[in-house]
């Protein structure tokens, strides 16, 4: 903790103060031409107190300016993570280039033990809760024609154990309860849709329909409202079981190609060629068009396409997750920091992990960012916050 320096800011000046006054006293003659000087150059005087006051200004306000920044950054991170500090999932070969398919995101649940076993040997790390993060339209529906009241193609499918996350959250006075088949969605989802508690909803999903009831309208901050950037969160909360489920019943049988990948397809020969490519794929990579495999390499995306053919497959799963969230101990914002003893025993852990299981597993480090800002007055003094996530 640091002090508050106001108080000693205050005893300084009020001694450079008293120091000034007590050498006007003695030194008479210097006062007086000082203040000679004063009313003889009256405009002089006058631009050089404007001049003061407009630099004071100008530094003080970019000093709110930048306090203010950074404390929105913080608060919003903090809201959103809370007590998440570390995230482990899974690194594709073209990450960067955002195309993975969902299958590359996903790996075993059978990590989480794991972890556990690392956690009851490691006190740097305190909770773990898996996550199964996915992107599905939504639909919300009449409950007796299942007509289409109002749609949003963009929703969030977080899939989470609900007792397990509010008690990561520390929020088990205000946890929801979702029972099988129901779903409940964070304030922002609700409005969109105008549904409430005991409305219909309808998920499609690669080609699949499935009807689930709205049991909670979460407000509660933290990982319920994760929306991967500022704008309000359009999540859709969900059992892990029922996620699982929704994810494993709809695994195509085709081949699956990334949405990003064709729409960054301008030639419309290509773009066919890709989309009868989804519907009639090839046993092997090397049976590809050659027009679609010069495009691949092009774009340096051989890799990737590699992997749609045998490969990594994971359609054998039966419980995949996306992520593992992990809390240090401490209060928010300082748990972060106290995560540094777990961090190579758990790069090792995974790297053996990874090794084991043929896949590439990274530990995410959720609020290093922060550490390069000022901590302000308010977050120094705050304690966990019942938002924190």
């Amino acid at each position: 903790m640091f002090p508050q320096i106001t108080p000693y800011l205050l005893s300084i000046i009020a001694l450079l103060a008293t120091n000034v006054l007590v050498l006007a006293q003695r030194q008479q003659f210097f006062l007086q031409i000082g203040i000679r000087n004063i009313t003889r150059r009256k405009i002089n005087t006058i631009l050089i107190i404007l001049g003061a006051m407009i630099g004071t200004t100008i530094i003080t306000a970019s000093f709110i300016t930048g306090d203010t920044l950074d404390y929105s950054i913080k608060k919003e991170v903090y809201e959103q993570l809370g007590r998440a500090d570390l995230a482990i999932l899974r690194s594709t070969p073209n990450q960067r280039r955002n195309v993975n398919t969902l299958e590359e995101t996903i790996f075993s649940h059978d990590l989480l033990n794991a972890i556990q076993l690392h956690l009851d040997s490691q006190t740097a790390i305190e909770s773990a809760v898996p996550v199964l993060r996915f992107s599905v339209p939504v639909e919300h529906v009449d409950p007796n024609s299942l007509e289409t009241i109002l749609f949003e193609p963009q929703a969030q499918i977080i899939g989470t154990p609900i007792t397990t996350m509010c008690a990561f959250l520390e929020q088990m006075d205000n946890c929801p309860d979702l029972q099988t088949n129901q779903a409940g969605l964070t304030v922002g989802l609700a409005d969109k849709l105008d549904a409430a508690v005991g409305d219909l909803l309808a998920i499609n999903f690669q080609g699949e329909q499935f009807l689930l009831e709205i049991g909670d309208i979460i407000d509660q901050p933290g990982l319920w409202q994760l929306s991967g950037d500022m704008r309000t969160a359009s999540n859709l909360i969900l059992n892990l079981e029922d996620a699982q489920r929704i994810f494993l019943t709809s695994q195509p049988a085709g081949l699956e190609i990334p949405d990003q990948l064709l729409s960054m397809l301008s030639d419309p020969d290509l773009k066919q060629a890709f989309m009868e490519l989804q519907s009639e794929p090839p046993e092997n990579f090397d049976d590809l068009p050659p027009l679609i495999l010069d495009f691949l390499d092009q774009q340096g995306l051989t890799a990737v396409a590699r992997s749609w053919f045998g490969g990594q497959t994971d359609n054998e799963l039966t419980d995949p997750i996306s992520r593992i969230y992990l809390a240090c101990p401490g209060d928010i914002p300082n748990s972060y920091e106290n995560c540094a003893p777990a961090l190579e025993p758990l790069r090792t852990a995974l790297a053996e992990y990874s090794a084991t299981n043929k896949i590439n597993l990274e530990l995410r480090e959720l609020k290093n960012c922060l550490l390069y800002t000022s901590p302000s007055p308010r977050d120094r003094t705050r304690s966990r916050m019942p938002s924190s996530a």
